[in-house]
């Protein structure tokens, strides 16, 4: 059931870094969080979205909110029926 369906999706673009910034990370776990709604029948509630454009610094993809949704995660896998974990960042910077 929906109700024992959990996910963690982590869209990062690099907002605050010129030289690194991408336009789609936080498109994919947007589109990612839309397809487990509704193709997948996940709960809307049981899915945390970290995002580095977050207005709430709670959604934000810091260190300290990885490991605490992630050890959210974890707590609910006892009784999940299923889990998805998407993380969407990645940035190579090349120097002459």
């Amino acid at each position: 059931t929906a109700s024992k369906k959990f996910a963690l999706l982590i869209g990062v673009n690099y907002y605050n870094y010129p030289d690194c910034s991408l336009r789609g990370c936080v498109n994919d776990v947007v589109n990612m969080c839309n397809v487990l709604v509704d193709a997948y029948d996940y709960d809307r509630t049981n899915i945390i979205v970290l995002r580095d454009d977050a207005n709430d610094s709670a959604f934000l993809p810091t260190r300290a909110n990885i490991i605490d949704r992630l050890k959210w995660l974890i707590t609910q896998s006892a009784t999940a029926s299923e889990i998805w974990i998407l993380q969407t960042m990645e940035c190579y910077l090349r120097r002459p």
